[in-house]
């Protein structure tokens, strides 16, 4: 009896001791859920407003500093929602109170006795000033990701293909599939692919020739939820020079050599980087083999 007696207290113990371990163990997970869960919240909130998402309010409670991280985050979400409705508004006005007077201006021109020579020369800077507005308003205009819709790359791209096709001095080459689909706007992408065919068409002519040759391909990698759409644009020109190919996509850029942005206000392709950047895409840019500049765009296609 008595060695029975010594021999269960050394295994009690050990199995309280286990006890003792797996309800810590518990609780440690727990606590830590409790802490994780809102920073997990408040990571993916933040992931959304950088996809151009309005995430939901995050909840004001548990313990204090999580309640006003979390009021201070909702705050934000806030007061950029209200940033966002007020550059509408200011956009738009800006719109209406300057192309009002460039309308007159078109008016007056047209009704003035002018030389042939002056009138086109005044009709050619009305019309240079509208295009640096409109370039400005599509810079500031925001993608909302609520308007994403299935867009099929594929049927974009030919359409645009042959719209530029019209045109006497270009002259595009396609190879698309019928699977680029992706989620997007589809009138904010077709500007994306309408800015690449025009700053090809403006600075990557063929040398020797007054036609620029364009390349529109797009296709898809990858497997399932890894699949992307690739989209790639290039020109049969001179290139630019390897040290400048990174200032291209800067705002308000002018370039002395080749690409040089005199007739605008520099902002084609930072409009393009824009609007891939708010669509989750990828943008890189290269000279081509064999002369050109190349424009290769990586979205998430749809499963």
């Amino acid at each position: 009896m008595l060695e029975r007696e010594r021999l269960q207290g050394p295994v009690q113990w050990l199995g309280w001791a286990g006890v003792v371990s797996l309800v810590s163990l518990l609780g440690a997970a727990l606590i830590s859920s409790l802490i994780n869960l809102p920073l997990k919240r408040l990571a993916a909130a933040a992931t959304a407003i950088a996809q151009g998402r309005r995430p939901d309010p995050l909840p004001e409670q548990g313990p204090r500093e999580i309640r006003q991280a979390n009021r201070s985050f909702n705050q934000m979400v806030d007061d950029l929602a209200q940033l966002e409705s007020d550059r509408a508004v200011i956009l738009a006005g800006i719109s209406h109170d300057l192309r009002t007077p460039l309308a007159r201006m078109q008016l007056e021109v047209e009704m003035a006795r002018l030389s042939n020579e002056a009138r086109e020369g005044m009709q050619s800077d009305i019309a240079q000033m509208d295009a640096i507005i409109a370039q400005f308003l599509d810079y500031a205009k925001p993608t909302e990701a609520s308007s994403f819709i299935n867009v099929d790359m594929g049927a974009l791209l030919d359409e645009t293909a042959h719209e530029a096709s019209r045109l006497p001095d270009v002259k595009v080459n396609t190879e698309l599939s019928d699977r680029c689909h992706i989620l997007g706007n589809s009138t904010d992408l077709k500007r994306v692919i309408n800015n690449l065919v025009e700053n090809a068409r403006r600075y990557g002519k063929t040398p020797g020739t007054d036609v620029a040759e364009i390349d529109i391909r797009c296709s898809v990698k990858g497997m399932h939820t890894a699949k992307r759409v690739i989209v790639e644009v290039q020109d049969h020109g001179v290139g630019v020079p390897e040290e400048q190919i990174g200032q291209l996509l800067k705002p308000f850029t002018r370039l002395d050599t080749a690409r040089s942005q005199a007739n605008g206000a520099g902002l084609g392709l930072a409009i393009v980087d824009r609007v891939l950047q708010r669509h989750g895409a990828e943008l890189h840019l290269a000279n081509r083999d064999g002369g050109g500049l190349e424009f290769r765009i990586t979205l998430p296609a749809i499963a």
